[in-house]
C-alpha cells in the first residue's frame, strides 16, 4: 500500500467528493450489487454520513475529510469521481 510504504516520507489524506454514482443520478450496478446505493447529498451531515460508513465498511486506515457542499475542493482539483494528487510541502502540485 502506498501509505505504508511512502508514510516516513509523505502525509496521507483522502477528501470525500460528491457522490460518482448515487442512486438519484447514474446509479451503477456494482454498486447493487455492493450494497453501496446512497443519494446525492444534499447536507453536509449526509455526506459526513457516507463517508464514515464508508470508513466502518471497509476499515479504511486513511485520514478522511469531507468536502464542502459548494464542492471546493472536487472544483478546485478537478476530483470527479477520483484523483491522486501529490503536493510538495509548500502546495504545489508535483504530481495528479
Amino acid at each position: 500500500m502506498l501509505q505504508q510504504r511512502y508514510s516516513p516520507n509523505a502525509d496521507f489524506l483522502t477528501i470525500y467528493i460528491k457522490e460518482a454514482h448515487p442512486e438519484d443520478e447514474w446509479q451503477l450496478a456494482a454498486n447493487e450489487k455492493e450494497g453501496v446505493c446512497f443519494i446525492q447529498p444534499t447536507s453536509l451531515d449526509q455526506r459526513i454520513h457516507i463517508a464514515n460508513l464508508f470508513v466502518e465498511q471497509y476499515d479504511y486506515q486513511l485520514p478522511m475529510v469531507v468536502d464542502s457542499m459548494q464542492d471546493e475542493v472536487n472544483n478546485a482539483f478537478a476530483a470527479w469521481p477520483e484523483r491522486l494528487y501529490v503536493l510538495e510541502s509548500d502546495g504545489t502540485v508535483a504530481y495528479k
